[in-house]
């Protein structure tokens, strides 16, 4: 079973994670799917930086796209973040920034 977590900038488990409950269902369906345990979204202003399993990348989505946005959106900012880790495990990150 997956979990989803939504962390602060300080590494707490955010306060108004209740904002992000429909988005929380969409992600843990998508974790499940794809086989990943654990998702982390790190917030740092209005960005949520993602974690897939351990690895925190280099990719972030809209604070208001998790919160407002539809299934399909949702899940095609995660299909994104997916390739982002493929690039940074093939080593293409340094190409990225």
């Amino acid at each position: 079973m997956s979990t989803v977590e939504f962390h602060d900038e300080r590494g707490q488990l955010l306060e108004n994670a209740a904002d992000f409950a429909n988005a929380e269902k969409i992600v843990k369906v998508w974790a499940e799917r794809n086989d990943f345990e654990r998702v982390v979204f790190h917030q740092e202003g209005d960005k949520l930086w993602v974690q897939l399993g351990e690895h925190k990348l280099n990719y972030w989505m809209p604070h208001q796209a998790l919160k407002n946005g539809s299934s399909d959106d949702i899940e095609m900012q995660l299909d994104f973040a997916r390739g982002a880790q493929r690039r940074e495990a093939a080593g293409y990150e340094k190409f990225d920034r």
